[in-house]
């Protein structure tokens, strides 16, 4: 029986990597590219005085957009996304809005700045837009084959987070920007995110969430203290577990699983997926250590 899960569960990961290899970039690429111009439009908002950080807005600003280089398909998103968002006016003149991108392969990076009433504002960094959908796919099905092999969830997860993390990193980029740094996930689709969710937040919200995290570490402490023998154990297996996931999480995200996610062919490599780590649950001791 075990072994026939874990022929399923290889079968499963097999099927969605394939998927994901298989699937090109255009598929799937002006989602991914929406949603990233989506949080990199909120940073610039801010930084022109356009919308504070709790996203409340004043004026729109009135802008043109203009794209230098990069693929066709990425003029329609980047005006389609602009013209969602209710901080900026585009058509109206005004203030220039301007994007540069290099691309290389299916890896683009783009430049966002304000050329505003003659001064000029820049984004810090590029953002990047890896279109890789199997990176997430494939890290994930070797860890789960991991986790198959020792009977360790917590092996699983830490091989899925390291390999998604590898897997981003290793591609060469156009120059500039260059490789991205060990450090690129605060530009990243889930740091974008968590940053421009976390300064929302009011004071009362972050005390209730430092309490939170104060009571769940005492409750952590009092279950070590009533199990000494596997306590330490326990604490360290989900520890790896977390910080496993939210690494493969952060390089999945980064690579444009969510667009690829949404295509057909995504909905299928996904479920395969799913399925294939669903299949190692009926494993004894797979998923308790």
């Amino acid at each position: 029986m075990m072994r026939r899960r874990i022929a399923v569960a290889i079968a499963a990961f097999s099927i969605a990597t394939l998927v994901g290899v298989c699937t090109p970039p255009s598929r799937y690429g002006p989602r991914v590219a929406q949603r990233l111009i989506r949080l990199e439009l909120f940073e610039l908002a801010y930084l022109a005085g356009v919308r504070n950080r709790q996203g409340e807005l004043g004026q729109p600003l009135p802008i043109e957009i203009i794209q230098e280089g990069g693929p066709l398909w990425l003029n329609p998103v980047i005006e389609e996304t602009v013209s969602d968002d209710p901080a900026w006016a585009p058509g109206k003149g005004g203030s220039l809005l301007r994007f540069e991108v290099v691309s290389e392969a299916s890896r683009y990076a783009v430049k966002t700045s304000l050329y505003r009433h003659g001064w000029s504002l820049q984004m810090p960094t590029p953002f990047r837009l890896h279109l890789a959908a199997w990176v997430g796919l494939l890290s994930a099905a070797l860890g789960g084959v991991v986790a198959a092999a020792v009977g360790r969830m917590s092996f699983g997860c830490v091989t899925a987070g390291i390999l998604a993390q590898v897997f981003v990193w290793l591609p060469a980029w156009p120059e500039p920007p260059g490789r991205p740094g060990w450090n690129a996930w605060g530009r990243g689709p889930l740091g974008m995110a968590v940053q421009q969710w976390a300064v929302r937040l009011s004071d009362q919200a972050v005390a209730l969430a430092a309490g939170l995290v104060t009571l769940c570490a005492i409750l952590i402490a009092f279950d070590h203290r009533r199990s000494p023998g596997r306590g330490g154990a326990l604490i360290g297996a989900g520890l790896a577990m977390l910080l496993g996931t939210l690494a493969w999480l952060e390089g999945a995200l980064r690579s444009g699983l969510i667009g690829f996610a949404t295509s057909p062919e995504g909905t299928v490599a996904c479920l395969s997926l799913f399925g294939g780590w669903v299949a190692l649950i009926g494993r004894k001791g797979t998923f308790a250590r």
